[in-house]
């Protein structure tokens, strides 16, 4: 986003056009690292091992970051975190590194979430109805019973775990995040046992 210098002080002084070009430069040079950034990180995760245990390479590395110089921010590591959850089969495995996560994310659901998902999740009703294509109850649902019953019907194809469609009413407070990176409409629902720690 171009910024716009109002200084009228150094009117005759400067070329105030020269000045705002080269503002404008290093703005978007930022924006270009910040990608670049993100995407290294995504690449670093998926060099440490097998897309399946993204979220086990995700931990590896936030734990080397407590101990050695690193070059990704928390905001990074956000996004990282974000990418590790989206990219791992089977996500309950990791629940008490997510439902540590998600605690420490209450106040950051702004940079979890892309601008369009944020606003989305903005404007869900206080109750609305989710679904789930498993075996059982987790964290992942969806706001739509079609893909749901995709996720149902390929559980049990690659599984064979027994998964049906399963439904539910909750209210916005339990849903920490609207996930649609994928277009699978996803909503992430807080575990009761992390309702009273928000």
């Amino acid at each position: 986003m171009a910024h716009t210098f109002t200084n009228t002080e150094i009117v005759g002084k400067y070329d105030l056009a020269e000045i705002q070009r080269k503002l404008n430069e290093a703005l978007a040079e930022n924006e270009k690292e910040q990608l670049r950034c993100d995407s290294r990180m995504e690449r670093d995760l998926m060099l440490r091992g097998s897309e399946r245990n993204c979220l086990q390479n995700w931990w590896d590395f936030y734990l080397e970051k407590q101990i050695t110089p690193h070059p990704y921010t928390e905001t990074q590591l956000i996004k990282g975190f974000r990418h590790a959850y989206e990219m791992t089969d089977v996500v309950y495995r990791y629940k008490d590194l997510i439902d540590w996560m998600l605690c420490k994310m209450m106040d950051k659901k702004h940079i979890f979430m892309k601008k369009g998902e944020m606003e989305t999740y903005n404007n869900l009703p206080q109750k609305i109805k989710v679904y789930r294509g498993a075996c059982k109850d987790g964290y992942s649902w969806t706001l739509s019973k079609e893909k749901a019953q995709w996720f149902c019907d390929r559980n049990n194809k690659i599984f064979g775990d027994n998964s049906k469609v399963m439904e539910k009413v909750v209210d916005k407070s339990q849903i920490f995040a609207f996930l649609n990176g994928r277009k699978e409409r996803e909503v992430i629902i807080l575990p009761k046992r992390l309702i009273y720690k928000k």
